[in-house]
């Protein structure tokens, strides 16, 4: 993900937080062992983004 501007992305249910710096690409790498509709933001911003959708095996 690239941005504009600072800011943090969380991905909450995982409670997961990525900082995200203006011309930097970078991953947030994880598990997703937690079933279930994750939402994901901007911290900053208040910007909803969209939801991880995690299924079970």
């Amino acid at each position: 993900m690239i941005c504009d501007s600072s800011d943090e992305l969380h991905l909450h249910g995982y409670n997961l937080h990525l900082t995200l710096v203006p011309d930097k690409t970078t991953t947030l790498q994880f598990s997703a062992k937690q079933t279930g509709r994750f939402g994901y933001e901007l911290h900053h911003a208040k910007a909803e983004l969209g939801a991880l959708e995690v299924y079970p095996r």
